[in-house]
């Protein structure tokens, strides 16, 4: 099975809810082989339904589980090195998003991990905005306030996944960016 990969046009997709909202799909692949088709396929789809999901925190937590499962089921297998040690697959796509807190400029990284930490990202921010939604109601039930606690619980977790791995990353992180060890931990302290 061998994928080829090339730059083409990036769709840009904003989301008004979203903390990192001018997010860009991952440059167009292109594979030889009808197995390496459906992967590429598979994943632009499962991507762009994850980020349709992302920016509203009133979808069911399980409707982003499914979602981001199926994402990462695809994704993962593009971190791990084949059987001969190639890991060039991990190297094979451009991603880009744009930064919390840096404007309106995209950074681009050819790096997998990237994308994983950039997605795991924004699913914590869903949590916590889901969190939000349901503190924010006038009166919540018990129920209701155990599910805060666990949506806080599982941001934080993912978090602190996305601080550690991103020290794997094949570039700098840039200051001030949301993978950034200081941003990281400054939302590990909200």
């Amino acid at each position: 099975c061998s994928l080829f990969f090339f730059s083409s046009r990036r769709r840009h997709t904003r989301f008004a809810s979203d903390w990192s909202s001018n997010v860009c799909s991952s440059d167009l692949m292109f594979a030889a082989e009808p197995q390496s088709v459906k992967i590429c396929s598979d994943l632009r789809q499962s991507r762009a339904r994850l980020l349709d999901i992302i920016p509203d925190a009133n979808h069911e937590e399980v409707t982003l589980d499914t979602a981001l499962s199926s994402y990462l089921s695809l994704l993962l297998g593009m971190l791990v090195p084949a059987q001969d040690g190639n890991d060039r697959l991990r190297y094979a796509c451009r991603f880009r998003w744009t930064d919390t807190m840096l404007g309106n400029t995209p950074h681009a990284m050819t790096d997998v991990e990237f994308e994983l930490c950039s997605i795991c990202l924004n699913v914590a921010f869903w949590f916590m905005k889901f969190a939000s939604r349901l503190a924010g109601k006038d009166e919540i039930s018990m129920d209701e306030a155990k599910n805060v606690h666990s949506a806080l619980r599982k941001a934080a977790g993912i978090i602190q996944m996305v601080q550690e791995r991103s020290h794997g990353l094949s570039e700098e992180i840039t200051s001030g960016s949301d993978l950034d060890p200081r941003v990281l931990t400054a939302y590990l302290n909200q």
